[in-house]
This record gives structure tokens, C-alpha cells and sequence, in this order.
């Protein structure tokens, strides 16, 4: 299913435009803890009700998200708290995932036990007041500042060629490929595939559309995000293909003929 992710940067859409260009679900921004750029805590997305009400009053299933921030369990139940009051009123409107978005600069000084235990109690209180949580992050943080999200659903933000889809991260319940372009919407949206049945409530799952291509021992390929699987820092990319030196899992070695580059996620390379 095609979905997209909006909020406030997308001014007021022309729901009946996105629904007739294909579009089978939203997820919409609710609200957020701290802002990135200022000292506001607590606010709610400016366009949430406009866009909750008018997406769904044209038949597009909705979800909702909220930008988390918070460094201590006592904030983290605040935020859910606030994220919850938020949608009250239009809860019968939310029959998909409510997303905790874990990104914000202010989570990167955590442990990755404390992030964790961070998102688990934000989580908590979301489905104990009646709703769908869903983590949404990249393989970065799955990897290096999260201690696991105990196999919560997954919304993966991995921008990549969208016929090669993401294998090997558990509960993957939608996968936000890249930005396009949307017919009622000015300017490029964030786009996403959903692997749930979005006619049912509270997101029925169904399961994802395996990739196709399967690197192996031999092939040749770019690198989209030059991060070392083993140190989970960058490095630097002087070529514009590696050859595949090894396949064990997720962790591929690359480099040029013999000589080793470096291992990367299987995620991070594409097939040229």
C-alpha cells in the first residue's frame, strides 16, 4: 500500500487530490516534545486537526506520530501523556499506528539501555489508552542507540531505491522509501510503503513484500550510506562501486578486488 507522512511543512493538502493519486493511508504529525530550534516544549502540529479531519473525511485510513524528545522516564510519560490528549478528540478518526518518532538531537546523549527504556514507557501509554504504537527510526539508531525496541512494530526510515525493499528488521510494518511528488500537495512528500490491511482497525498486519535481489559473494555495489557495520562510524568512499567480498547476514564486506574496504549493512548497498 502507498502511504505518506505529513505535518505542518506541508501546508493545508488538497485531501481529495491525494486521495485520487493513489494514495491508500497517512500518517500524521500530532505533535512534539521540545522543538529543534527553539526553547517550546509540548506543542501540538499545527495542520494536525486540519489534516486528520479533511484525510479522512475523503476515505484515507489514518495514523498519527509524535516527534519524542524527552531524557527521562518522567518526561517520556509526559510526552505520551501529551501526545494522547492530542488525539482524543478525534480518536475514532485514528484507525491506524500512533509512532513514536525517535530521532531528535536531544535522545543522542542516552545510553542505548536508557533510550530504550525511554521508548518502551512512551509506548506503554499509548497502547494503554487505546492505540497501535509503532516505532519509527532508521537502521542507525536500531543499531547503535537503541538496546532493541522488544519487537515492537517497525517503521523504517530507509531512503533507497523503492523496488529494493529493506529485509532483516523484524516487525517492519511500513517502510518510508524516499520523498515524491503528490498530486494536492505543494512540493515533495515523504512516501512510504505499508505491509498492514488498512481497511481493518488498528492496523491488521500482513506481511511484507520480500526484495527481489539478494546480494551475494561476487556482485558489484554502490553505497548508499557509508557507515562500518563493526565500529558503526563513517568512512570514506573513493569509489563509485565495490565489489562484494563477503556475505554473512546483514554484514557485507566490501572493497576492490581482494582488498577490503570495509563491512556495511546489506541495507546500505544497492546492486548496480
Amino acid at each position: 500500500m502507498k502511504g505518506i507522512d505529513v505535518s505542518t511543512y506541508q501546508g493545508y493538502p488538497d485531501w481529495k487530490k491525494v486521495k485520487a493519486s493513489g494514495v491508500d493511508f497517512a500518517i500524521v504529525k500530532a505533535g512534539q516534545g521540545r522543538a529543534e530550534s527553539s526553547n517550546s516544549y509540548l506543542f501540538q502540529d499545527s495542520k494536525f486537526v486540519y489534516n486528520i479531519t479533511n484525510a479522512t473525511s475523503v476515505g484515507i485510513p489514518c495514523g498519527t506520530y509524535y516527534y519524542f524528545t524527552a531524557r527521562t522516564e518522567q518526561e517520556a510519560e509526559r510526552e505520551a501523556q501529551h501526545f494522547i490528549e492530542i488525539m482524543r478528540p478525534y480518536k475514532n478518526l485514528i484507525t491506524l499506528y500512533a509512532a513514536i518518532d525517535v530521532e531528535s538531537k536531544y535522545l543522542k546523549g542516552l545510553l542505548p539501555a536508557q533510550l530504550s527504556r525511554l521508548v518502551e514507557i512512551f509506548c506503554f501509554e499509548i497502547k494503554k489508552a487505546g492505540y497501535m504504537p509503532i516505532v519509527y527510526t532508521n537502521p542507525d539508531w536500531l543499531r547503535n542507540r537503541l538496546d532493541g525496541i522488544n519487537n515492537r512494530p517497525l517503521w523504517l526510515a530507509l531512503w533507497r531505491d523503492k523496488n529494493n525493499v529493506p529485509s532483516g528488521y523484524g516487525d517492519m510494518k511500513i517502510w518510508q522509501w524516499g520523498e515524491s511528488n503528490i498530486s494536492g500537495i505543494i512540493g515533495k512528500v515523504d512516501t512510504n510503503f505499508g505491509y498492514f490491511d488498512a481497511s481493518n482497525s488498528l492496523a491488521a498486519p500482513m506481511a511484507p513484500v520480500s526484495a527481489d535481489r539478494k546480494i551475494k559473494m561476487g556482485d558489484k555495489v554502490r553505497v548508499e550510506n557509508p557507515i562500518n557495520y563493526d565500529t558503526g562510524k563513517p568512512f570514506k568512499l573513493y569509489y563509485d562501486k565495490y565489489d562484494v567480498i563477503q556475505v554473512k547476514g546483514d554484514r557485507v564486506v566490501i572493497g576492490i578486488g581482494k582488498t577490503i574496504t570495509a563491512a556495511v549493512h546489506i541495507d546500505y548497498l544497492e546492486i548496480v
